[in-house]
């Protein structure tokens, strides 16, 4: 076995060791944090990136004529975040949670959080691009990181639901055959999680073309 068939070998069992530790997370606190950290990591990025002062990033945030397209869809994926999250800690208990936010989509919560960035995202892009463009990575680099913080959710969808599946077996399996992943009214799961990058990337592409500015 050469360098690189060890390497390889190496970060395999790593992989392997990291996924059945993160099965056991969705049930204890810590998955909380674990969750939000990829919509931390890339907000406290691109907040380091805007070519503008602290104040005038939460003057901007607050004006109605700027971005506007962009700051409704901030304010519809965190409805949605705030809303999952406090439907599932108070319907948990009972079980598996099929009803509310989860009735239409498996998880509402990382729809809520994509939602969430493709705003901020489609924000920092503009005044990226409508400033002297003072940033360290570029507006193209803006969207590169923005589609790694998405494949980060998915990632953390599919071990949520390795985990779920364990949890509940056939109940969750009949759950997931019924009810899409992040984006409702699509009913075949293969091509889901496709279907679910172009509707993001459609409406991230759309904020960024048109961000209705006044």
């Amino acid at each position: 076995m050469d360098g690189r068939d060890r390497i390889k070998s190496f970060l395999i069992s790593i992989s392997g060791y990291l996924i059945l530790l993160l099965q056991q997370l969705p049930g204890i606190w810590v998955w909380v944090p674990l969750m939000a950290a990829p919509i931390f990591l890339l907000l406290g990025i691109l907040s380091v990136n805007i070519p503008a002062r602290i104040t005038d990033i939460f003057q901007t945030l607050f004006s109605i004529n700027e971005v506007v397209l962009g700051k409704l869809v901030i304010l519809l994926g965190l409805a949605l975040t705030i809303y999952s999250i406090i439907f599932l800690g108070i319907n948990k208990r009972r079980g598996l949670v099929t009803s509310g936010p989860y009735r239409f989509i498996r998880h509402p919560q990382y729809t809520g959080f994509i939602l969430l960035t493709i705003g901020f995202t489609g924000w920092s892009y503009y005044y990226i691009k409508n400033t002297f463009g003072i940033s360290w990575i570029s507006a193209e680099q803006t969207i590169a990181l923005w589609y790694i913080e998405m494949i980060l959710y998915f990632i953390l969808a599919f071990v949520e639901e390795k985990h779920l599946t364990s949890v509940f077996g056939s109940d969750y399996s009949n759950y997931k055959r019924e009810i899409p992943s992040f984006l409702p009214f699509l009913k075949i799961d293969f091509n889901n999680q496709v279907v679910s990058v172009i509707g993001f990337s459609l409406l991230f592409f759309l904020i960024i073309q048109f961000p209705l500015t006044r």
